[in-house]
């Protein structure tokens, strides 16, 4: 055996080398059966990022800041599309309240979405005036199926209707986006009620 990267007779896993094997195996389970044997072993641990998101300010200004992210779908255990991922961007609007604005008045325009689509503001503590940016992604084009798949990127500006928003407050803006699979968080840190 010689363990060299380039010699992909020996080293590359691919469907075309392993398809008559697991064929064979297949064939041979469904004439004569057979059971899982316990304690194989073999068994993989599913790791804690099949989702992961690299996320920042693009650019900002006086009244609007604009997202830029980078959505990675990493699974294999096993790989699946993104049918129910959401990203979220958690916001403070007190600011725009205090000014005399509110929610509704945040304007939310996207300069380049490879996928997905935007939901909009959502609440996540109206008293506190804590929002957050939700983006879903839910036709299956995130997937692990190759290099342009795998990533899709995002930009997405909300601009303040009165001028008064500071993102710096915001949690997304200290803590990093957050990923959850149908409902379930996958990626980052969920703020608590009051937005912190």
């Amino acid at each position: 055996y010689n363990d060299t990267v380039t010699d992909y007779n020996k080293n590359e896993v691919a469907c075309d080398y392993n398809a008559g094997f697991t064929g064979l195996m297949a064939a041979m389970y469904s004439k004569y059966h057979g059971k899982t044997l316990i304690d194989f072993g073999a068994v993989e641990e599913v790791p804690n990022d099949e989702y992961s998101c690299d996320c920042g300010l693009n650019v900002e200004g006086k009244d609007f800041a604009e997202i830029k992210a980078l959505i990675y779908n990493k699974t294999a255990w096993p790989a699946r599309a993104a049918d129910k991922l959401e990203f979220r961007y958690y916001v403070d609007l007190s600011e725009i309240y205090k000014a005399g604005g509110n929610a509704s008045g945040v304007k939310i325009t996207t300069n380049y979405m490879q996928s997905g689509r935007v939901e909009g503001l959502k609440v996540w503590n109206e008293e506190n005036h804590i929002y957050y940016l939700s983006v879903v992604f839910d036709d299956g084009n995130l997937r692990p199926g190759g290099q342009s798949q795998y990533k899709s990127e995002i930009q997405v500006r909300m601009t303040s209707p009165n001028g008064s928003w500071d993102n710096s407050n915001d949690f997304s803006y200290k803590n990093g986006a957050v990923l959850l699979d149908d409902g379930k968080l996958v990626w980052g840190t969920l703020p608590d009620e009051e937005g912190k």
